[in-house]
């Protein structure tokens, strides 16, 4: 019995060192690198995140990360076990996009690019901060849209380079109900029913939600140079109701797929397939894939 505790505890010290190692390597622009270090290896703060021990309160401060070059963005702290990964998710998006693609993404502040399912800013924040394109951003969930327009505030980015929505991308112009998932991340339209029933949870808002159609119209958009879309299994529901006329202006996307109750990724490949996009498949192996298109 001593012995095994003796495992584990040593174990445990060694995965905080490596973890100590990955931060202090791959966190160099970051100013509070190490605060945020001790942060995501609170065990403390862990086990009273898991068992509900002060969540409400816990989830009222989220973890402010500071950068170097001045950008500040704050992280939800249900995500600090990943906050390494968000706070790079730009630079995963567009340097993988880059190598399933073998195509360089280059913005100018002519073209116009969409995020949806824009969760707090996870990308939006890092591709505004880095280029000078118009950014749409739309995100179902109030809380998480709350802390986006404050990660768009505190860095005082100019309010005509971009727009932040609370509103939900569907397949139909209508109000549905948004059911808010354990974290911030697996939300889902209730009807879709993605989140709800695995992760047990159906604590439902009532979201406005817009077409794929509607959001170009609205935006007066004539020229997406890239789309790029988490929205938790209604990704089926939105391309299914674009039209023809929408899909022609849209240059790249990426798009994260899941499988639904009655729908999987191989159906959304064959649809954008059909709309002229070249699709490159990236599996998670959890049924969930990556989609990297571009227009042939």
């Amino acid at each position: 019995m001593i012995k095994l505790l003796f495992k584990v505890i040593f174990t445990n010290l060694k995965n905080k060192y490596l973890f100590f190692k990955y931060w202090r390597k791959n966190s160099k622009e970051i100013k509070n690198w190490f605060k945020l270090y001790l942060i995501t290896n609170s065990l403390i703060l862990e086990l009273a995140y898991k068992f509900k021990i002060f969540k409400n309160i816990i989830d009222r401060f989220p973890v402010k990360v500071k950068f170097n070059d001045g950008l500040i963005f704050y992280s939800p702290y249900d995500k600090f076990n990943e906050l390494h990964i968000y706070i790079f998710m730009y630079s995963i998006y567009i340097s993988d996009f880059l190598e399933h693609t073998g195509k360089i993404l280059e913005f100018s502040k002519e073209d116009s690019v969409i995020d949806i399912g824009g969760h707090v800013g996870t990308f939006a924040l890092f591709f505004k901060h880095f280029h000078p394109s118009k950014l749409y951003v739309y995100e179902a969930n109030i809380n998480n849209y709350c802390l986006l327009k404050k990660n768009f505030e505190v860095n005082s980015i100019p309010k005509g380079e971009f727009k932040i929505e609370n509103n939900a991308v569907f397949g139909e112009n209508k109000v549905l109900n948004f059911s808010i998932g354990n974290t911030s991340t697996v939300g889902s339209i209730n009807e879709i029913g993605f989140y709800r029933k695995k992760r047990g949870t159906n604590t439902l808002v009532s979201v406005l939600a817009k077409t794929l159609d509607s959001v170009f119209e609205d935006n007066k958009i004539n020229r997406c140079k890239l789309l790029k879309m988490d929205i938790e299994g209604s990704e089926y529901s939105v391309f299914e109701a674009t039209s023809d006329e929408t899909f022609a202006k849209i240059d790249n996307m990426v798009i994260e797929v899941h499988p639904t109750f009655d729908k999987n990724p191989a159906d959304l490949s064959v649809l954008l397939k059909l709309k002229g996009f070249n699709v490159i498949e990236r599996d998670y192996g959890n049924g969930c894939f990556d989609f990297f298109c571009i227009r042939d």
